[in-house]
């Protein structure tokens, strides 16, 4: 490794330190990103067995993905060609044969909302009345509430239905949050809800990622990280810290030392938490995220003959393993459907091929005339999301550490937004501008 210093380091591949990077490629930056693994795009990436190419986990975006859609623009991609948007519809299905189904309406929001809950099929009347009195009740309060509590219980207290929870309420909260609804802040359920439902009408749309994961943001960044001078380190594991007098020295990659004057930190949180645990200034930090915890997500690839579809783009599922299923149709990949299992949960215990056959009977149960599953995979990511329980707002650092030269990079920042992609990337965005406003009030308090 060069012993030259380093102007500016981004450590992490994952979303989140391509959008550093990016953002401060953007502004004129050469940035060099350092990650440990062989490709980029982090737990957001694709893979590959023989000739089965599929993602490391079904992700989907929603329009009010504000910051993932302007990082498109900023990497000159068209939105229709990573993503198709479609109008939200919301259908879940139980083994026992009930189905309730939402469609929002082309009309304003927050209205097209509430009017979906008034049409919503497979609920009585008392049930949709109780819905929309809960909603009409959050837009009158900007959807906030005083003190943080578990969801469940807060959703109790308003009036909701065992029924409605089942339906309606806990399979958005393990989608948005991927947190067991009797543990999950309401806080945070509610501030995406304002975001997804009450802004623009657009913001509640689902937008379908097109590409391959490797081949949406990670290829692309890469490639306007080079085109504006930036390096990147592949397979490259930085192993320590340097920090000095309060100050950052540089970082350790293996036992070798490489002096830099700025650095990111995107890695996930515990590893960030080992690296500062290390130094005194840092500590608590450190300790802060050592308090976290995380919950898997586990996709089970199924491949049927082509001539299979679910008749829409995605299902809901309630009463048994699974959570959501994907039809990969509109990826290109005809009878491909990608079940999604949000969370901890008995599953976790189980081996592949019992999972996965014990999928294919939910899905049997539901569509008798579809023939057997010609073979299968299991992708289980047992950290993908952290713990977004009752009262984690206050456990979430900012991006600008105690450190001069050091930044943070990651979806659990304060970014007001849960484990996703969209709070991934807008972590990076808000750790690259806090390291360029630190840059330009340097520069201006050196010419003073």
């Amino acid at each position: 490794m060069a012993t030259q210093a380093l102007n500016t380091v981004v450590v992490g591949g994952g979303w989140a330190g391509l959008a550093a990077a990016t953002t401060l490629s953007r502004y004129g930056m050469a940035v060099d990103l350092f990650e440990s693994g062989s490709v980029l795009g982090g737990r957001a990436r694709s893979v590959s067995n023989q000739d089965w190419h599929i993602d490391n986990g079904q992700h989907m975006m929603l329009g009010a993905y504000r910051n993932i859609l302007g990082m498109l623009q900023t990497l000159g991609i068209p939105e229709h060609r990573m993503v198709k948007r479609k109008l939200l519809q919301f259908e879940m299905r139980s083994a026992r044969q009930q189905t309730v189904t939402l469609h929002v309406h082309n009309m304003a929001a927050p209205m097209h909302l509430l009017w979906g809950l008034m049409r919503a099929k497979g609920l009585d009347l008392h049930e949709r009345g109780t819905a929309l009195r809960l909603g009409a009740r959050l837009i009158r309060n900007r959807f906030s509430i005083g003190q943080d509590q578990p969801l469940e219980k807060w959703l109790l207290q308003h009036g909701q239905t065992r029924r409605l929870i089942q339906f309606l309420w806990q399979p958005l909260c393990l989608a948005m949050l991927n947190t067991p609804i009797r543990d999950a802040s309401t806080q945070v359920f509610l501030r995406i809800l304002r975001k997804h439902f009450a802004r623009e009408r657009e913001d509640s749309d689902l937008l379908f990622i097109l590409p391959r994961l490797s081949d949406a943001l990670p290829r692309h960044a890469r490639h306007f990280i080079e085109d504006h001078g930036g390096r990147l380190h592949l397979q490259r594991r930085i192993t320590g810290l340097a920090i000095a007098a309060g100050k950052l020295q540089g970082f350790y990659c293996g036992e070798a030392f490489q002096p830099c004057e700025r650095l990111i930190l995107a890695t996930p949180p515990w590893s960030t938490q080992k690296l500062l645990s290390a130094h005194p200034q840092t500590r608590v930090l450190a300790d802060t995220l050592a308090q976290f915890h995380h919950h898997p997500i586990c996709t089970i690839y199924l491949q049927y003959p082509d001539s299979v579809s679910l008749g829409n783009d995605l299902i809901g599922l309630v009463d048994g393993i699974g959570h959501w299923v994907f039809d990969r149709r509109i990826n290109g990949q005809p009878g491909l459907m990608a079940v999604v299992i949000c969370g901890p949960g008995n599953h976790m215990t189980l081996d592949n091929q019992t999972l996965a056959q014990a999928l294919m009977e939910e899905l049997a149960a539901l569509y008798p005339h579809w023939p057997p599953a010609m073979r299968w995979r299991v992708l289980r990511e047992k950290r993908a999301t952290f713990g977004c329980d009752a009262g984690i707002q206050q456990k979430r650092p900012e991006a600008k550490t105690a450190v001069e030269g050091l930044w943070l990079a990651g979806d659990y920042l304060n970014t007001g937004y849960p484990s996703t992609l969209e709070g991934a990337v807008k972590s990076g965005i808000m750790s690259a501008r806090a390291l360029l406003a630190d840059d330009a009030l340097d520069a201006a308090m050196r010419a003073s």
